[in-house]
């Protein structure tokens, strides 16, 4: 029933707001409206065509539109991206579930050894598979966050240079880059250490290889995370960036002090009376 509904209301609703955003399109009001249903009803890609489209139109008379899209990249729009990944990866799990059911049921009436040691060689693949499956839905949750926070910092850098007076649209872009700062320090730093740490622990009981499988899971997530070269945070085009380097952020102190120097002479050059 509410898919019936939700399907009725895009195919409805949707044209004649599209046609009244179309219709006003000075009206900011009524774009945040029609991105607000459009959120309503888990259309993620028209709320983010909605967003570009807004900053084409507003981008250079209202710098808040660039902090408000940045901010939904970092939060509804890292939690869409996760949650279709995982839907996939979940889709894709099943399939190897019966796959596996398949495999076992064969196994237990071979009609010859070569058969049999196929199925074997059969089972250890999708053993295989189950893992990679597992290590991708423990790294989905990173991955989408990086990919927030890279769209995040493009588009406030873009913000500034269509603003380059705003101190607020300065003051986001640098608690957006304390944030990936803290991000980079937390989980891709130490998981890069975990995939270059050597193994050579010898299993003595039953705890002691537990500990020692699950560090070799926590290795093989961070090489799997750090193999996503294409994704990372700071592979952007240098004329995109506003620091100068992507480990200059893990020291901000000289970002930071020249920022808020110009936000403090901006502000008793316009706003100070």
């Amino acid at each position: 029933m509410n898919t019936f509904i939700t399907r009725i209301l895009r195919s409805k609703t949707t044209p004649g707001l599209q046609q009244i955003c179309y219709r006003f399109q000075s009206r900011v009001d009524v774009w945040m409206r029609f991105i607000w249903f459009s959120r309503a009803l888990g259309r993620h890609m028209s709320v983010v065509r909605l967003w570009d489209r807004l900053l084409q139109v507003h981008g250079r008379t209202d710098p808040r539109l660039w902090a408000a899209a940045a901010a939904f990249h970092l939060d509804q729009g890292a939690r869409a991206q996760a949650r279709s990944a995982l839907g996939q990866l979940s889709v894709e799990r099943r399939a190897l579930a019966r796959a596996k059911r398949k495999v076992v049921r064969l196994r237990k009436v071979p009609s010859c050894s070569a058969e049999s040691a196929a199925l074997r060689l059969e089972t250890k693949h999708l053993q295989s598979l189950r893992e990679s499956l597992g290590r991708a839905t423990r790294i989905t949750w990173d991955r989408t966050l990086l990919r927030g926070l890279r769209e995040a910092r493009r588009l406030l850098t873009q913000g500034l240079a269509f603003n380059e007076n705003s101190a607020f649209l300065l003051l986001e872009l640098l608690k957006c880059e304390a944030s990936a700062a803290d991000f980079f320090r937390e989980r891709v730093l130490l998981r890069r250490q975990q995939a270059t740490a050597e193994h050579v622990v010898v299993p003595s009981s039953k705890r002691d290889r537990s500990v020692i499988r699950s560090e070799q899971t926590d290795r093989d997530d961070a090489t799997a995370f750090a193999g996503c070269k294409s994704m990372a945070l700071f592979s952007v085009p240098v004329e995109d960036q506003l620091s100068s380097s992507s480990l200059a952020i893990l020291s901000l102190a000289r970002p930071i002090t020249l920022a808020f120097s110009k936000a403090k002479l901006w502000f008793f050059c316009c706003v100070w009376p």
